[in-house]
């Protein structure tokens, strides 16, 4: 269940994370290249089907959204939920096949 999360970014870490009750559940493994770019490198829940990663990259690819910045998705997970989640394709970086 993805109630009451609280997402954080870690920059000496290079990681997103979200935690429920003071407890990590999901990080993103990212690199903000500049001001406009971030390269997702790496997705993982600790708890698989709960639904802590997809709220992570959600609230990642909100987060570039509102700063300006353009996603280029390596990760395997973050490029297929970009496939699948066209509401994300205005943050994709222009020209990166998903």
């Amino acid at each position: 269940m993805t109630t009451n999360l609280v997402f954080s970014f870690d920059e000496s870490a290079k990681r997103y994370r979200a935690s429920q009750d003071a407890r990590e559940v999901a990080f993103i493994e990212a690199d903000r290249i500049g001001t406009d770019s971030l390269l997702i490198k790496h997705t993982e829940a600790h708890e698989e089907g709960q639904g802590f990663a997809g709220a992570l990259l959600r609230h990642v690819l909100e987060e570039a959204r509102a700063c300006g910045r353009k996603v280029i998705p390596i990760c395997p997970y973050a490029a297929g939920f970009m496939r699948k989640h066209p509401e994300y394709h205005d943050v994709l970086r222009p020209g990166y096949p998903l």
